[in-house]
């Protein structure tokens, strides 16, 4: 990167590795893109058109009579509109913290690949805080746990998702395909009895991988996948003190069924518009600079996106799952 350059340049390169570290924001703790996912947009807003579920699940005579023509839908739709704006962070990087990585280009790109991971995470952590944010005000049903995980002996956390799942579905025919928790809410279920008699056979539970102890869950609760919220943020003010805190309230869980497809007659909870005519391929953007005023290498990292509900049907909260 030029030393003195402050004309800003777009990096593709950078943008598509800070798209892959998106991509695998799921492993991080971080749930928002698979709670409602990117979608396209070719305008800034607009509206969009919602099939109710009652319309989506009706049944038509499919029967054609000669000289007729065939069967269409002849439901109503619900219009329902988003609006994106642009959302980013600046990095530097200081000559100092670049004398300390190194000048050759293995540290060249060793400084990219730090300020890009940077950058991405604090998109990552807001973008979940939009996303909590945005469940928390949307949930159509919710129930409570009937123990505190935490009570080892009395807890039945498979209990009390299938009678969530038995809401969703007799209330509403939707089945969800994840449950969301935190890491809290895991290690209190991992621990109780009922999970430990139901796993006997496969060894302890709490020797496993954490990749095997999610599926042995996914299995238990009879869910495609469980998603494990573990995103922390500094809810203290600045100068004050630390208090890391967890972006998602760890005392519920959240049953979702969540469709990433741009059929928007097909249920799904929300997505995420993007703006693709100001953020290519629906992910970031990446700019570089260089400021001598404070003599460092400048990344600039933005997206244009929103939210957008598309039938909050298809989430359900269980409650008192930990204090």
């Amino acid at each position: 990167m030029s030393t003195f350059n402050t004309q800003a340049f777009s990096r593709p390169d950078l943008a598509i590795m800070a798209n892959e570290i998106s991509s695998q924001a799921a492993m991080q703790g971080f749930l928002s893109d698979f709670v409602m996912p990117p979608w396209p947009v070719a305008r800034a807003s607009g509206d969009y058109t919602v099939m109710p579920l009652e319309n989506y699940l009706s049944v038509q005579p499919g029967e054609r009579a000669p000289g007729s023509g065939f069967a269409r839908f002849k439901g109503t739709y619900e219009k329902k509109s988003y609006t994106t704006n642009q959302k980013g962070y600046e990095e530097t990087i200081d000559d100092v913290e670049r004398l300390l990585i190194g000048q050759d280009s293995a540290g060249a790109i060793m400084q990219d690949d730090i300020a890009i991971q940077r950058l991405t995470t604090k998109v990552l952590r807001y973008r979940e805080f939009q996303t909590k944010d945005i469940v928390e005000a949307n949930a159509a049903q919710t129930s409570a746990a009937g123990a505190l995980w935490t009570d080892v002996a009395g807890a039945d956390p498979r209990a009390d998702i299938l009678a969530a799942k038995a809401i969703m579905r007799d209330t509403h025919k939707v089945i969800p395909n994840a449950v969301a928790m935190s890491n809290k809410a895991m290690d209190a279920l991992i621990a109780c009895d009922a999970f430990k008699e139901q796993t006997v056979n496969t060894g302890s539970v709490q020797m496993q991988g954490f990749a095997a102890q999610l599926a042995m869950i996914s299995t238990w609760f009879g869910v495609p996948r469980v998603l494990i919220s573990n995103a922390f943020y500094n809810s203290a003010g600045d100068g004050l003190a630390g208090v890391m805190t967890d972006i998602w309230d760890s005392t519920k869980i959240h049953l979702i069924f969540s469709n990433g497809g741009m059929d928007m007659r097909e249920p799904t909870f929300g997505r995420r518009p993007v703006w693709t005519s100001m953020a290519p391929g629906g992910g970031m953007t990446v700019l570089t600079y260089r400021e001598e005023a404070t003599t460092s290498d400048v990344y600039r990292a933005f997206t244009y996106d929103g939210r957008a509900v598309v039938n909050n049907r298809c989430l359900h909260t269980i409650t008192g799952v930990v204090a």
